[in-house]
């Protein structure tokens, strides 16, 4: 099965409510591929809705490697950073995020 038929099947599992076997899938989806984005933020994004901090740290610097000027997912990681008790990589994430929005929002005024 190619990657796009694998990270489409964890996604029907989400939307089946079977939130721990698409979590699995996604899991031996980047064991496989570990700097797929995809799979990365979708991960990410359910350990988040999950208040599972600690385990969406390592998804979601995987995915910053990749698409580093993503303000959103640069603010994601503070926020786990933050409910980690990583006080001063969560200042940095949010420093860097709004770093980010500054440039983009500069770019469209001018």
């Amino acid at each position: 099965m190619n990657l796009k038929k694998k990270i489409t099947e964890a996604i029907n599992f989400i939307h089946k409510g079977d939130i721990e076997f698409a979590k699995k899938k996604l899991r031996k989806i980047i064991r496989e591929y570990p700097l797929n984005t995809d799979a990365n933020k979708i991960i990410a994004d359910l350990y988040l809705q999950n208040n599972e901090y600690e385990y969406a740290i390592d998804p979601l610097k995987n995915y910053l490697i990749q698409i580093p000027k993503d303000c959103i997912m640069q603010n994601n990681l503070g926020v786990c950073y933050l409910n980690t008790g990583a006080l001063d990589n969560a200042i940095d994430r949010f420093n860097i995020a709004v770093s980010i929005q500054k440039i983009m929002w500069t770019v469209c005024i001018i």
